[in-house]
């Protein structure tokens, strides 16, 4: 081993600055250890022990030398972090100070952050899932408001100005790990005395566990399914209840009852939805969750009511007679649902989404006048029997608003428009929006003509919206595919001005029109132009609207075996031309049409979208 006396030499020079040409020296260089000696087993002598010594000596000098020039330079790279750190800040308030947003009116700024905030049901979101193995469901909380303040002095000035952006929340829960309710207390608070909206539920895959809970068993166990903090923010919210102006409830009828043993009041009360909340008897009978309906019953304000189904076990519960807007997602039994309807007499809005199957034919109600329903939507029956016999229990005279889903059912090919034809009759309406889904039924010859009549009936109807389909192969006569084999040629035929007969829907200003297996030719796409040129020439004395919007959409996906006859849609150049003109000088009057070709697996669109100048 070598002393150090023999192999010390001046360690290698780091330049440090380029201008002066400072430079950094180690005190001392000693040669390393050889590799074969530190892989051998041989051990440094007794006389070489004191030299190595020195040498480690001399070298742990050396590096505190190092450490000592290095943090050095650590300082003055601080100091310049800092300095550009705070460089950087003056800038961006610099910036910030002549931004244009700066310039907003007030006015503007509330637009914008009432838009932002209020993009769903709550302007607070909560979603809080477990963490499962096999799906990864993201808990998150959305707080626009929250954020928006948090951006200037100014900016939260007139966030907190906005009670509506902090009164309303929507808690998604099924397994609560974190204490949330200081956040919703915050939005409270700065909702001052703004009406809330509430809305709890949706409990995933915990809600058939929930449901199985007894009331008993949640007043002495509690809620483990609900995590931690679950169960009492669902308490800390029914607290709120008296603040409530829209309620949205899905929480088990246990779960609701157990939350609170105090009677609450429903003075705001204004609209009130839930899915499986109901009212609940506990093992002796007794209604344990009355404190939750009496409260409901005795709302003065509740106008509105959105039912999952209407069950018997709320017709003691619901204050029928006050409502004015009923919605209703799902009908097992009409012997369920026409004693609350019998009981709506201010009834001026009535939705009802779906009807079971095989829901019993033998409970329709007879007819029923509702003198104040100005909005009628029935949907989504699955038989059709079932939506003509609800049109024929109606008789709406006040009617302004219709919606209609006939859906397929066994056997039946054509619409049948009796019912409704009747019902247009006997009501009397003055009706200015329809709209009719019925693509898998087929509207022509006695259909077409009843469904003609009761367009003519309705004279004050502006917008008009319809789906049927067109003529299958089987159903056409002949080897030839006519115009008038298409609901949409015939339904543009009537509405064209002739010298022969009544104009059709005079006040018509929107028609929005849709075909399934449709005979999408020329003929019937410039029968449209046509129509919008005559109802855009109208003459302003007379009391003749000017119709503004039509699209068209024919879509014959499955007519695959008329592939030899010529091309639907305006293929050519010069077709398409001559369409794109014409639509042009109509969009030059102010009037929007668009037709959309979609047969045989080929695609049309007419105004032909403009390309890109782009590549």
């Amino acid at each position: 081993m070598a002393t150090r006396g023999g192999n010390q030499t001046q360690g290698p020079e780091i330049q440090l600055c380029s201008r002066c040409n400072a430079k950094f020296v180690p005190y001392s260089s000693y040669a390393p250890v050889p590799s074969d000696t530190l892989r051998s087993n041989r051990n440094p002598l007794s006389a070489d022990i004191s030299g190595v010594m020195t040498i480690l000596e001399d070298e742990e000098h050396d590096l505190q030398h190092y450490e000592d020039e290095i943090e050095r330079y650590r300082l003055v790279v601080r100091k310049l972090e800092a300095g550009r750190d705070e460089l950087r800040r003056r800038i961006e308030e610099r910036r910030s100070w002549m931004a244009p947003v700066r310039r907003l009116p007030v006015e503007i700024l509330q637009d914008i952050f009432t838009k932002t905030c209020n993009t769903g049901f709550g302007s607070l979101t909560i979603h809080e899932f477990p963490q499962r193995d096999d799906e990864q469901m993201e808990n998150y909380v959305l707080a626009p408001a929250l954020t928006l303040s948090h951006v200037s002095t100014h900016w939260r000035y007139v966030a907190c100005g906005l009670k509506a952006l902090w009164a309303s929340v929507m808690l998604m829960l099924d397994d609560m790990t974190r204490d949330l309710r200081p956040l919703i207390n915050i939005y409270f608070m700065n909702a001052s005395d703004q009406p809330l909206k509430i809305h709890i539920g949706d409990f995933e895959s915990k809600f058939d566990y929930l449901g199985h809970f007894s009331y008993e068993g949640i007043l002495l166990n509690g809620v483990e399914g609900l995590g931690q903090y679950g169960f009492a923010t669902i308490k800390f919210l029914v607290a709120c209840f008296p603040r409530c102006q829209e309620l949205v409830l899905d929480i088990p009828s246990a779960l609701l009852a157990s939350s609170t043993q105090e009677r609450v009041v429903f003075p705001l009360l204004h609209t009130f939805a839930l899915d499986q909340t109901e009212p609940m008897h506990d093992h002796n009978g007794v209604l344990v969750n009355r404190w939750f309906w009496d409260a409901i019953h005795t709302a003065p304000l509740l106008r509105k009511l959105h039912l999952y189904s209407p069950r018997p076990a709320f017709h003691d519960y619901i204050p029928w007679e006050r409502l004015t807007s009923l919605s209703v997602d799902f009908v097992e039994d009409f012997r369920h649902l026409w004693p609350a309807l019998a009981r709506c007499s201010r009834l001026e809005s009535f939705d009802m989404n779906e009807v079971a199957f095989d829901a019993p034919r033998d409970s329709w109600q007879a007819v029923t006048v509702f003198p104040h329903i100005r909005s009628l939507s029935l949907g989504q029956c699955s038989n059709v029997s079932h939506t003509n016999r609800m049109i024929a229990s109606f008789t709406v005279p006040a009617l302004r608003k219709l919606q209609v889903f006939f859906q397929h059912s066994r056997g039946l090919a054509l619409s049948d428009f009796q019912p409704l034809h009747s019902m247009c009759q006997r009501s009397c309406w003055s009706i200015t929006t329809l709209k009719l889904f019925m693509s898998p039924l087929l509207i022509i010859d006695e259909s077409f003509r009843l469904f003609s009549d009761i367009l003519i009936m309705s004279p004050s109807l502006e917008v008009l919206k319809v789906r049927a389909r067109g003529k299958r192969e089987w159903e056409i006569v002949g080897d030839e595919i006519h115009p008038t084999d298409s609901f949409i040629y015939n339904l543009f035929y009537l509405l064209l001005p002739s010298p022969n007969r009544q104009m059709v829907l005079p006040r018509l200003k929107k028609v929005v029109a849709a075909e399934n297996y449709a005979v999408a030719d020329l003929q019937t796409a410039k029968l449209v132009l046509d129509l919008l040129a005559e109802r855009s020439a109208v003459d302003p004395s007379l009391i003749i609207a000017k119709l503004q919007t039509v699209e068209i959409s024919f879509d014959d996906e499955e007519r695959y075996s008329f592939s030899e006859i010529a091309h639907y849609g305006p293929t050519d150049q010069e077709t398409s031309s001559e369409f794109t003109q014409r639509l042009a000088r109509l969009e030059d009057d102010g009037i929007s049409c668009t037709i959309d070709w979609d047969c045989l697996g080929q695609r049309w669109r007419l105004p032909v979208p403009q390309a890109s100048n782009g590549r």
